[in-house]
């Protein structure tokens, strides 16, 4: 899918997407965003999704973006459990995985949610 966007006056990006559901357990998924701007840096990311059971899914995501010059890594991991029909509890990472800079704006979450 192919889908521009005005983001700034001057500026339009380029968004490309894919989403796939490889079967019933894992789901997939990319973007690609650039600027027609020239010598812009792309950002690129690409996440998953695994079911290991009804009620447990195992989620990624893996990002690269261009911040002042240097591209930024960062790594997403999240674990959500069904406790029962009416609550999930949820555990999440967001790490900055960049050389020398690891740890420095890395946040971590618990969730549980009532329905």
């Amino acid at each position: 899918l192919i889908f521009p966007s005005e983001t700034k006056k001057d500026s339009v990006d380029l968004n490309l997407s894919w989403f796939q559901k490889l079967n019933d357990k894992v789901k997939f998924a990319l973007s690609f965003v650039t600027s027609a701007k020239p010598n812009t840096v792309p950002s690129v990311t690409a996440a998953g999704e695994y079911r290991l059971d009804s009620a447990t899914t195992l989620k990624g995501k893996l990002g690269v973006t261009p911040s002042e010059g240097v591209s930024q890594l960062r790594l997403g991991l999240g674990l959500s459990q069904k406790l029962s029909a009416h609550a999930t509890a949820t555990v999440g990472a967001d790490l900055h995985v960049n050389g020398t800079s690891f740890g420095a704006d890395n946040s971590f979450g618990f969730e549980v949610k009532l329905e």
